[in-house]
């Protein structure tokens, strides 16, 4: 394979990853705000929803 063609193929990879990394960022995010929604509705303020939805997944940064 020449050269350009493995950088190519790289630069490709390397886009379909950040691509994939963004799908699952929106994701866990959607899913971080449906159970802050769940908790709204049980009676927590938003933030304290919002954190208890983080502590369940034990944070999007971990994931």
């Amino acid at each position: 394979m020449s050269i350009l063609r493995t950088v190519l193929a790289r630069l490709r990879a390397l886009r379909r990853s950040a691509r994939a990394d963004r799908d699952l960022d929106d994701e866990l995010r959607a899913y971080v705000d449906a159970r802050a929604a769940a908790y709204e509705r049980r009676g927590l303020a938003p933030a304290e929803a919002k954190r208890a939805a983080l502590i369940e997944i034990e944070g999007v940064e971990q994931v």
